[in-house]
């Protein structure tokens, strides 16, 4: 989940610069999420363990973001494992 303390607004003159401090830890948990996912699907239910955090991951993250890709890569890989498709549509 995005934490609103830790993003920031940097004044570079006459623009402005959105600076995600807890971008690091997000992407990190974004990789880890995906190597549970490669390496032992069949001992976890996404649906209870993934799908979750990815939902409240990706919640508020800005657009063109890597977190966001990741995510995007996440929900692609449990669409093809699963055999299913609009996972996250709304």
């Amino acid at each position: 989940m995005v934490q609103k303390e830790l993003i920031r607004t940097v004044d570079l003159g006459p623009f402005k610069h959105i600076v995600d401090d807890g971008l690091e830890l997000r992407k990190g948990a974004f990789e880890c999420m995906d190597t549970l996912l490669d390496s032992c699907l069949d001992q976890i239910d996404p649906s209870y363990f993934i799908t979750p955090f990815l939902l409240s991951g990706l919640s508020g993250v800005f657009h063109k973001s890597p977190v966001l890709e990741l995510g995007e890569n996440l929900v692609y890989h449990i669409e093809s494992f699963f055999h299913i498709s609009g996972v996250l549509a709304v």
